[in-house]
């Protein structure tokens, strides 16, 4: 939660030495208002703590390539290299060859391997080594079996094999996407045409088309990937924000207008939802909870389209910086008061009901098995 909070202070932060404070602005708002994000927010996972220190890393990057005092761009890469370290010590290798693989894919489209000179490489393998190496040689120290484990298991295997038992089909992505970044989906599509028609190859660096080549580079990695869970695509929101945010700082109302329309169905179909939860239920204890959430996703759906309804009534008048404040705060709250409502039917799930259940019943050196 903490991370996911402090990567839309970062991404703030980024687009304002990137693009202007406009952008910056529009930038937070859409990423602390995007389903997936704010939903990952509440998950005890490693992702949102990865996607954090990826981003830093992105963002060092950026900064430092887009830098012409040779000090501060030094600084700025430091920055980079620590952040990938930081994302190496939070969930593996991906930390450093995701940026890798996509910084290499930016030289080979740009035409630009002159960035490749300015990653000042002595001092940023150091601080990089510095951070990663200690822990490193002291977990396999300890556990021999570490190496094959985890290097070997954890990254190789999981990615060209379905053992883990997380394969997916190729496309199992596609609608998490699209209904992850709602309210802005249709505005993330204008947006990666609108950048990758507009940002040609060139002799400086170019941090838009960097960021779109991430996006869509992380995006065509997991799908490939033998092991698929929704949360492999967060690592693409906060670069999507920076280019949505730049995109909404030049755009006219009345094409935000036209744009946030699609999220009216979505609002329908929570709605929906909502109504006919006990529908859904499989089993007694599902038809005895899932009740107790209809009046929950009722009240998010509500509250989503009163918040997009408001918020395209003002960019029909043309207040573009309050409707989109309305619309992200909209999207927030929805999100939350749903996420709040599963609480009524997490007795389902929970393994904390169990053992409060079972607890007077086992002893000590009784061992007790929950399948």
């Amino acid at each position: 939660g903490l991370t996911g909070f402090a990567g839309i202070l970062l991404v703030w932060f980024a687009g304002l030495r990137l693009f202007g404070r406009e952008a910056a602005g529009y930038a937070a708002l859409l990423l602390s208002s995007s389903l997936l994000y704010v939903l990952m927010g509440h998950l005890n996972t490693l992702d949102m703590g990865v996607t954090f220190f990826l981003t830093l890393g992105i963002a060092g990057l950026l900064l430092g390539q887009t830098e012409s005092d040779t000090s501060k761009q030094r600084n700025w890469m430091l920055l980079a290299w620590a952040g990938l370290a930081l994302a190496v010590l939070s969930k593996g290798l991906m930390g450093l060859v995701l940026p890798g693989a996509a910084l290499f894919i930016y030289c080979v489209v740009q035409r630009d391997f002159s960035v490749l000179k300015r990653m000042h490489w002595l001092a940023g393998l150091t601080v990089f080594l510095l951070i990663t190496a200690p822990w490193f040689c002291l977990v396999m120290k300890a556990n021999p079996e570490f190496f094959g484990k985890f290097i070997i298991y954890e990254h190789y295997t999981r990615f060209t094999t379905k053992d883990l038992g997380r394969y997916q089909p190729w496309y199992f992505f596609i609608p998490i996407l699209l209904a992850g970044m709602l309210p802005w989906t249709l505005l993330m599509f204008d947006t990666m045409f609108r950048t990758l028609r507009s940002s040609l190859p060139g002799k400086t660096f170019n941090a838009e088309r960097f960021l779109l080549i991430w996006a869509v580079f992380i995006y065509v990695f997991f799908s490939i990937s033998g092991s698929k869970l929704p949360s492999y695509l967060l690592p693409m929101f906060p670069a999507l924000a920076l280019l949505m945010g730049k995109r909404i700082a030049g755009m006219r109302e009345r094409v935000l207008f036209w744009q946030i329309t699609p999220a009216i169905p979505a609002a329908l179909f929570l709605l929906g939802l909502g109504l006919n939860i006990s529908k859904l239920a499989d089993t007694p204890n599902q038809a005895e909870l899932y009740p107790h959430y209809t009046v929950w996703l009722v009240v998010a759906a509500l509250v989503s389209l009163a918040g997009l309804l408001a918020g395209m009534t003002l960019l029909w008048r043309a207040r573009k910086p309050a409707a989109v404040v309305v619309l992200a705060l909209s999207a927030l709250l929805s999100a939350q008061i749903g996420l709040t409502g599963y609480d009524t039917i997490t007795r389902e799930r929970s393994a904390k009901h169990i053992a409060e259940a079972i607890r007077s019943e086992v002893k000590a050196d009784i061992p007790f098995y929950s399948v």
